[in-house]
């Protein structure tokens, strides 16, 4: 498993500019529709089942 501080590092030794991380899969698929509405305001938690980076090339 790679840190996503890690992950972080590596896009900006490739050159990437607005390097963004976020957390997401918090609900169980049973919750989500209901309460999946919530989910893209937890992204800043790191509580989240996956974790994604990413970049832009300019």
């Amino acid at each position: 498993m790679i840190r996503p501080a890690s992950l972080r590092e590596l896009f900006r030794d490739a050159g990437l500019n607005d390097v963004e991380q976020g957390y997401l899969l918090f609900l169980p698929e049973v919750l989500w529709k209901w309460f999946g509405f919530l989910e893209p305001a937890l992204a800043w938690l790191p509580l989240g089942g996956q974790y994604f980076v990413s970049g832009r090339k300019q």
